[in-house]
């Protein structure tokens, strides 16, 4: 056998290989996507869709929890706006929805009077549309704070992370969907309004599809 004629038989060889191992790869990628679709859309499409209960209370603003958390009120608290807890006992943690007296001007000015937030990691933020801050707290327990100062009075969704991810997941679905109402809009309502929001008990509030 001549040089050349090797050269070809090899050269085939090659390409055989190639077109093999093109074809063995393509299948692998595609078999994949079918799996888990493009941008994994078949598996955001799989996860099931929590349902959503509102919270209208009467300090003046509005959220959204997920249905099936227990919510306490704290009718004893006398000194707060609003104190809105929720809980779950299959998981440690809370999340508590406060309105507040405060002194500070802003969110900013609020943050700095804050003894507790001392070398707390601080982002920028919005809740209720209004401009607001993030502050993450690692002691003397987890925690996650989204504040504002909104009609001279301090909002808080404050979140005890005993279980990191349910409730940091809860947590943003109560900034996300927080609102503020205008109070004049709430009176306007009257007592329908307020059996509807922050009065009602967890097993008549409404559940949004």
């Amino acid at each position: 056998m001549n040089k050349k004629r090797l050269f070809i038989i090899i050269v085939v060889i090659l390409i055989c290989v190639s077109v093999v191992a093109g074809t063995v790869w393509y299948r692998t990628v595609r078999s994949k996507e079918s799996v888990v679709g493009p941008l994994g859309q078949n598996e955001a499409a799989s996860k099931p869709q929590t349902a959503l209960t509102t919270w209208e209370d009467p300090a003046g603003f509005t959220f959204q929890y997920p249905r099936g958390l227990s919510v306490n009120k704290h009718d004893e608290d006398e000194e707060n706006y609003a104190h809105v807890e929720l809980t779950d006992s299959a998981h440690p943690g809370n999340v508590i929805v406060w309105a507040k007296d405060t002194t500070a001007a802003d969110v900013t000015a609020w943050v700095k009077t804050e003894k507790n937030f001392s070398g707390a990691s601080s982002f920028d933020t919005t809740l209720g549309k209004q401009p607001a801050k993030k502050i993450l707290l690692v002691s003397p327990t987890k925690k996650m704070i989204v504040g504002v100062v909104y009609d001279e009075l301090l909002f808080m969704v404050e979140a005890s992370l005993g279980d990191d991810t349910y409730w940091s997941d809860t947590a943003q679905t109560v900034i996300d969907s927080f609102a503020f109402i205008p109070l004049e809009e709430y009176e306007s309502q009257g007592d329908t309004a307020g059996e509807a929001g922050g009065t009602q008990s967890v097993d008549e509030e409404e559940v949004l599809e």
